[in-house]
């Protein structure tokens, strides 16, 4: 488990921390922290849950394990390119964006999950430079599931899939790659010599 940057541990670690804890707090307590800590596009909406919902998961198993698998592969490439310190500045900062996305498109109801945030860190890997195939073919499937987003939102008018938080976690990577190329401060497509080729 070397392999895995310390920041991708405690950021997934997190998670799972909040994920057990919801669970403990609802069979023990009868409370419900998911609740508290989701994002509300209502009067409940509180300017923190821009952040805690990218670290908080409904009650399925299914959904933290699908979010941070994926969030697992496409964050150590894109840590290794940006440092730690950015790469958790670019956790809450697409959090914040794809939250305030969705936020925009509803008068109701609740988010939670990483999944806007996942597609932050999707969409600025596929300006990370590969070189082997698997790579490159995972960025393919990286631009299909943009694509499949932007016409589930477009096509399906009620779902449990959050397609638009996602689609502002697109926007949010595109933001930040678009701005670390002008201030020049992080080039993550930039390449440079590593000691472990991608």
């Amino acid at each position: 488990m070397k392999f895995i940057p310390k920041i991708v541990k405690w950021l997934i670690g997190i998670n799972i921390g909040i994920y057990v804890l919801s669970l403990s707090l609802i069979h023990s307590y009868n409370f419900n922290l998911i609740e508290a800590l989701a994002l509300h596009a209502d009067h409940d909406f509180r300017w923190y849950q821009l952040i805690t919902h990218s670290i908080t998961h409904s009650t399925h198993m299914g959904h933290i394990i699908g979010n941070m698998t994926f969030f697992l592969i496409f964050a150590i490439f894109v840590q290794k390119r940006i440092g730690p310190t950015t790469c958790l500045l670019l956790y809450v900062y697409t959090a914040i964006i794809s939250g305030l996305f969705w936020v925009g498109g509803h008068v109701s109801g609740g988010l939670v999950g990483a999944s806007g945030t996942l597609f932050g860190f999707m969409t600025v890997f596929l300006f990370v430079p590969v070189e082997k195939w698997f790579f490159k073919a995972l960025k393919i499937l990286v631009l299909f599931a943009i694509f499949e987003n932007i016409l589930s939102f477009n096509l399906i008018k009620y779902s449990y899939t959050a397609y638009d938080a996602h689609i502002g976690g697109v926007i949010a990577g595109l933001i930040w790659v678009g701005l670390s190329y002008i201030i020049k401060k992080t080039s993550p497509w930039l390449k440079k010599e590593l000691k472990k080729r991608l």
